[in-house]
């Protein structure tokens, strides 16, 4: 199950999240609303604040990073580009670095740079983000992405290609010569990103992977948000899991 809280403020209502399930929470250029695929892109403050304070709505939206988006069928690849920009006037942390490790136990850049997840909806979630626990299995370890620290006005660009069909990609179910897939069609395709704020209790330190930080906090689950993309309407083929994995 994932937990929610809920944050009360002058900005209004934002949406806290343990882990990247279905994305609900708010950004600046993202949707959220009672049904987790909106079709507008409204923010949230937009969908609450139909007839109301514009103020009030730029306040919020100047709280959250704006999320920009774009994917495109190249080939026998699939081109996903997005841009994080820092309107918030605070260090933000983006969990956006994917890691495995190798034979000797030392981390190393994930192979795919995102986690993937077919759902049973035809819509491929593509995300960056801390993985929700699995529930047909325990696990030893919390899998957290190292993070990327970004300044006050600030923008983190990034641009990858997954191979098409594209992998279901979930830590806590690797992919090995046993696992069991069949290839079928996404009709849409979302994407999330992660966040901290930076504050006086968040501890950061370097990781052996350039650029990349882990990062530590009493409350870490407590204060992690998520930004996502509109839902864009693309047919792409996958390679859905049919043996043991878990949706997200």
């Amino acid at each position: 199950m994932i937990l929610t809280l809920v944050r009360l403020s002058l900005f209004g209502t934002l949406l806290l999240l343990q882990d990247c399930g279905p994305p609900t929470a708010t950004g600046a250029n993202a949707n959220t609303g009672p049904s987790p695929w909106p079709t507008d892109n409204r923010s949230s403050s937009q969908n609450r604040i139909r007839n109301g304070d514009h103020k009030m709505e730029n306040r919020e939206e100047m709280n959250v990073p704006k999320l920009e988006f774009s994917s495109d069928l190249k080939g026998s690849s699939l081109h996903i580009e997005y841009k994080v920009k820092n309107v918030t006037g605070n260090d933000v942390f983006l969990f956006n670095v994917l890691y495995e490790q190798d034979s000797k136990g030392q981390p190393v850049t994930a192979l795919q740079p995102v986690y993937a997840s077919l759902r049973t909806n035809g819509v491929l979630h593509l995300a960056k983000c801390v993985p929700p626990l699995p529930q047909m299995k325990s696990v030893e370890m919390r899998r957290i992405p190292y993070v990327t620290k970004l300044a006050a006005g600030a923008e983190f660009k990034e641009s990858f290609d997954l191979k098409v069909p594209v992998d279901e990609y979930n830590p806590y179910f690797f992919k090995n010569q046993d696992s069991k897939e069949e290839v079928r069609s996404a009709n849409h395709l979302v994407f999330s990103i992660q966040f901290i704020r930076g504050s006086e209790k968040l501890k950061t330190n370097p990781t052996l992977i350039d650029g990349a930080l882990s990062v530590w906090h009493p409350d870490l689950f407590g204060n992690i948000e998520t930004i996502s993309s509109r839902e864009i309407s693309l047919s792409v083929n996958v390679n859905k899991r049919t043996d043991a994995f878990e949706e997200f």
